[in-house]
């Protein structure tokens, strides 16, 4: 496993650096890994970032669209555009790649980040979009639409009201103890945040049990 981040980490026993909105970084990161690794079998998209100046059109400043929209929606389209042509080189063509989404997505909540939850689901259409188009040619593109995850981060970020960010391996903040979380409707308040070990999802996305599903859109479990 190759983890990447845009600063110095630990994820994986592989970890590499990139800045994965520039697009010359993400082409010359898939191919150093082809290169040193020999093929590229899965593509999992999890990085990401929130910020809460992004909360509604009405008031939120362009940098920080530009700045949500880039750290999710286009981190996920570069590394699909660089990552899936070694998929597709694999002998035979073999693949999958796996989209972190989020609820805010397919709902709408008056205390969601805008920013965040459009380009969450600019996500969801990108994954849906590939996986038909790719489906008959052995790759398969899904994604996942979660609700929070409990992590330290996470936990740390839910007792403030600090920017939420979520580099590398992200997290959607647990806002247990914010008038946000409060206003989500019931059956989110009620459900226990899941943990990263917790969630069932992504391994089977990794695995051949997943080959006949492509272009789908996947919940935790808890809508």
């Amino acid at each position: 496993m190759v983890g990447v981040d845009q600063r110095q980490h630990g994820v994986g026993p592989h970890s590499r650096t990139a800045d994965l909105t520039d697009e010359d970084q993400v082409r010359e990161l898939f191919a150093s890994v082809k290169n040193d690794l020999g093929r590229i079998d899965v593509l999992y998209n999890n990085a990401g970032l929130n910020d809460r100046e992004g909360h509604s059109a009405l008031d939120m400043p362009l940098p920080v669209w530009e700045r949500v929209l880039a750290a999710n929606l286009t981190k996920t389209f570069l590394c699909c555009k660089h990552a899936i042509p070694h998929l597709l080189n694999n002998d035979p063509p073999s693949g999958s790649v796996i989209n972190t989404a989020s609820f805010l997505a397919v709902m709408g909540a008056a205390s969601s980040q805008m920013a965040y939850s459009v380009a969450k689901a600019g996500i969801l259409q990108l994954s849906r979009d590939l996986g038909v188009h790719l489906g008959r040619r052995g790759v398969r593109v899904n994604a996942l639409v979660l609700g929070p995850i409990e992590t330290p981060s996470c936990g740390r970020s839910s007792r403030t009201s600090a920017t939420m960010r979520s580099p590398g391996a992200s997290c959607i903040i647990r806002w247990a103890a914010s008038a946000r979380w409060r206003s989500l409707p019931a059956r989110w308040r009620t459900s226990p945040a899941m943990t990263p070990a917790s969630s069932p999802a992504q391994p089977f996305h990794w695995t051949a049990a997943s080959r006949q599903l492509y272009g789908s859109v996947l919940s935790d479990g808890r809508r």
